[in-house]
């Protein structure tokens, strides 16, 4: 009987060590598993980070494409309104008006210092003073109109 026990326990402390083996070969497995569950963790929260990011840019793309055609389509409506381009031209005819005759005066002082030149010193600076002060004219209704 002391055979069958000694067999027994050799038996029994093999077992032991393969449940050892086992165990430390499942304890590896589970800290792989471990180490890649957190980087799985860590991807996904990249990931909804990502996403949240692009669920906000889109909403700012599609803002910016709704603008674009609220736009649109007030440009289309003023392209196709024929009473706010004679409104336009109406508002615009008086400046025009100004504006052409201030050119007109600039090129004829302009056409006599040209063509003729004068030379009385004194009808050249009055031709010079006329070509510049409807110079300047002309700068103040742009700027005005920009």
């Amino acid at each position: 009987m002391d055979d069958v026990l000694k067999s027994l326990v050799q038996a029994f402390e093999g077992m032991a060590e393969a449940y050892q083996l086992v165990a430390g070969r499942l304890e590896r497995e589970l800290d792989q598993l471990r180490a890649t569950h957190s980087e799985s963790r860590e991807y996904a929260e990249r990931l909804e980070a990502k996403t949240t990011d692009l669920v906000s840019q889109n909403r700012r793309l599609a803002q910016l494409v709704a603008d674009l055609e609220t736009r649109a389509t007030q440009l289309e409506a003023q392209k196709e309104d024929p009473s706010r381009q004679e409104q336009v031209k109406t508002d615009l005819a008086p400046v025009a008006q100004e504006i052409w005759t201030r050119l007109t005066a600039l090129k004829g002082a302009l056409s006599i210092l040209l063509h003729e030149e004068p030379a009385d010193p004194d009808t050249r600076r009055a031709l010079l003073t006329v070509a510049f002060e409807n110079v300047e004219r002309v700068m103040q209704l742009m700027g005005n109109i920009i």
